[in-house]
């Protein structure tokens, strides 16, 4: 049995995020990108100013430590610009990543039957439009359960009268699924304790 190929034909799933990350990191390398005019544009300045100064040109020598000074800052600038760009990332996927591993602990404490909390994301991480949507479904869950409880509740306390009227194997089966109910009855809260001294 082949899987069916599946060709995604809507490219902006989330079209304000895409086009805002889109956006920054494009308006980050066009930042960068004109620092290599500036410089190619430094490189013929410092070229022409040499032979103003000598119209039979400069001595090889010269040219020579020039060029090498040249190739020695484009490597500083060019690492730096790589260290900036990598930094960037680096801040950029934390606000994806950071929100995307909360949704996984979230959903890993769900899964086990947590539903105490609801999820919320930082004010600038990336994706505020999931935690409403994943809170009102938690709303919905903690809702069915407590229905649930409330039914399991209502039977159990049913079966519990009838089977205290009962004698016999009814009355043992009664009991059977009162046993069998009872672990899925709610916890019931501690009573409080009056302390001796009031």
């Amino acid at each position: 049995m082949t899987k069916p190929t599946i060709k995604r034909r809507i490219v902006l799933i989330n079209k304000p995020f895409q086009l805002r990350f889109a956006l920054y990191m494009v308006s980050w390398l066009i930042a960068i990108s004109f620092i290599y005019p500036l410089m190619i544009a430094n490189v013929f300045d410092y070229l022409f100013q040499i032979l103003a100064l000598d119209p039979r040109g400069p001595e090889l020598s010269k040219l020579s430590a020039t060029r090498e000074e040249l190739l020695t800052e484009l490597l500083i600038i060019q690492g730096s610009l790589i260290a900036i760009a990598f930094f960037i990332s680096i801040f950029m996927s934390h606000k994806i990543a950071g929100p995307l591993y909360k949704l996984k602990l979230f959903l890993a404490r769900v899964s086990k039957g947590d539903l105490s909390q609801n999820l919320y994301f930082r004010k600038a991480d990336h994706f505020q439009d999931i935690p409403p949507v994943f809170n009102i479904m938690l709303d919905a869950l903690r809702n069915a359960q407590t229905e649930k409880e409330l039914i399991i509740q209502s039977a159990h306390s049913m079966i519990a009268e009838i089977a205290a009227s009962q004698e016999g194997e009814f009355k043992g089966r009664l009991n059977l699924v009162l046993s069998a109910l009872t672990p899925l009855l709610p916890p019931q809260p501690e009573p409080i304790r009056q302390s001796e001294s009031a």
